[in-house]
């Protein structure tokens, strides 16, 4: 009797356990909660027009709802969408929405509740190709004009923007090209008027195939450059030297045209006047037929002091200071004088002593001979300008002889 009472107990206690469980659980399945998510904005398609702009992307999306249901939201898979497929062109406000089909939940908010979208016509037009070339070929070739395989493109996009296109540009490199570049591909670029690349605009074809036909250059021949003066320096002065940069160019041409070249001449360079060493850039005299790498050189033109030796022969000694009561005799009576200056200078001169023949004057000092006797004396020289350098009086001495009277 009491082992089945202590047993209908025991059969009591686990079915009020299992009851509290079963309880316990459903209020927990049953709990009110409130999630937040990142959500995705999906745009539709705007037909004949193009979206310039939108913001935002992502919006923040605030569900309420019982914990089960809400676990069957997977908010990756979730996007918001928004229609803008009535909307007219210029800049427009949309309320954000999510029309969300599942029990137990709804959607208490959105941030930001409106979406900005600006559209604009959608257009199209055809635009020339235009391909230029970067780079040099190999030295014993010339490129010809690039051939696109397509000359006009379609160009796809926002009106104003396809407005602003007046061309569609490539580059093609031919750096170091020994031949003919045939089939490059070369992406294709819109540009503005001022050169700008044109955003937000398709091209169709976006690539062309370009070939660059390269024809072989005459051969060439390497020749010294020579400097070609005219006029003379100032009175005093004079060319020294004429030195160019570079030295030499390197010219091509047929045969008939480069076979009696020797040189290459530079323009005149007029010196006329000069009085100091200048640099010039002188144009190359290029004959007919030929090509030159070098159009244009540096001159350096060197311009010194024109120094010149005069002398001046059988110039009297003239003697200063000679002691009262006494009869002299000089030995010899005169000498030649030697001097060196700037041209100019010694030419004046000269025109002196032509009209003046004490201009020039060698003399002797006697102011300090006491006595009557032989007596060597130097030869000295007065009427020289500070610019000339006396070089030679020969001799050097006189003999001076003293008697008295």
């Amino acid at each position: 009797m009491i082992e089945r009472i202590l047993q209908r107990d025991t059969w009591a206690k686990a079915l009020a356990v299992f009851l509290a469980l079963f309880m316990w659980y459903t209020a927990m399945d049953g709990q009110w909660e409130t999630r937040v998510y990142d959500l995705r904005l999906e745009f539709s398609d705007a037909p004949g027009k193009i979206v310039t702009f939108r913001n935002p992307d992502m919006v923040k999306v605030t569900f309420q709802g019982l914990a089960r249901a809400l676990d069957k939201i997977d908010p990756s898979k979730l996007i918001v969408p928004v229609d803008i497929s009535s909307l007219e062109p210029g800049t427009n406000q949309i309320p954000i929405d999510l029309d969300l089909r599942l029990g137990g939940v709804n959607v208490s908010d959105i941030y930001p509740k409106v979406a900005v979208v600006a559209l604009d016509v959608k257009e199209s037009k055809p635009v020339s190709v235009n391909v230029e070339t970067r780079g040099v070929p190999n030295e014993e070739f010339e490129a010809q004009a690039p051939v696109p395989d397509i000359t006009v493109v379609e160009v796809t996009g926002p009106r104003t923007q396809v407005e602003s296109v007046v061309g569609v540009f490539g580059t093609v490199d031919i750096s170091g090209a020994a031949g003919t570049i045939a089939n490059r591909q070369v992406p294709l670029t819109a540009v503005d008027a001022q050169n700008n690349a044109v955003p937000n605009v398709e091209l169709n074809p976006d690539h062309v195939s370009v070939s660059v036909p390269m024809k072989s250059r005459p051969p060439a021949k390497t020749v010294p450059v020579r400097a070609e003066t005219q006029g003379a320096p100032k009175t005093g002065y004079r060319v020294k030297a004429v030195h160019v940069s570079p030295s030499s160019a390197k010219i091509r041409g047929d045969a008939s045209a480069t076979g009696g070249l020797s040189y290459i001449a530079t323009e005149k360079i007029d010196v006329t006047d000069r009085t100091q060493t200048f640099t010039y850039p002188a144009n190359l005299i290029i004959p007919q037929g030929v090509t030159s790498e070098t159009v244009r050189v540096n001159v350096t033109v060197e311009i010194e002091e024109d120094i010149v030796k005069k002398t001046f022969a059988g110039v009297f000694v003239q003697i200063h200071s000679l002691p009262v009561g006494y009869a002299f005799e000089l030995n010899p009576t005169t000498v030649d004088i030697t001097i060196e200056g700037r041209r100019d200078v010694i030419e004046e001169i000269e025109r002196n002593v032509e009209e003046n023949s004490d201009y020039l004057e060698a003399f002797i000092d006697a102011s300090w001979i006491k006595e009557p006797g032989s007596h060597k004396m130097v030869v000295n020289v007065r009427g020289l300008p500070g610019t000339v350098r006396l070089d030679s009086i020969v001799p050097s001495h006189v003999i001076l002889e003293l008697r008295e009277r």
